[in-house]
């Protein structure tokens, strides 16, 4: 199976980490790419890992008029926003691994 979809929103994430926005800027953009997909658009071996990152980056409860990644990740410590950047370039290694090539 193509998991272009999958790879391209993962794409758009690891571009969002890249830049010189404060790392919770970066994070919070990265997510956003992300949190839409679906189950059934992910390879199997990574599909667990990807929805428990898409939990983990929508579980905060929003204050006021403030969505819930930002409310998630605005209460990360530095380390666990780092460990959160890493996983989502892992999860993309992984994610491109499954592309035909060109």
């Amino acid at each position: 199976m193509e998991y272009s979809y999958v790879w391209e929103k993962f794409f758009g994430a690891m571009m969002s980490l890249v830049g010189e926005l404060p790392l919770r800027a970066r994070l919070e953009y990265a997510a956003q790419s992300i949190i839409a997909l679906k189950h059934q658009t992910i390879p199997e071996d990574v599909k667990d890992d990807v929805m428990s990152l898409i939990e983990d980056l929508t579980s905060g409860n929003p204050d006021g008029e403030e969505g819930k990644i930002h409310a998630t990740i605005k209460r990360m410590s530095d380390e666990e926003a780092r460990d959160t950047a890493k996983r989502i370039l892992g999860y993309y290694d992984k994610i491109a691994r499954h592309r035909r090539p060109h």
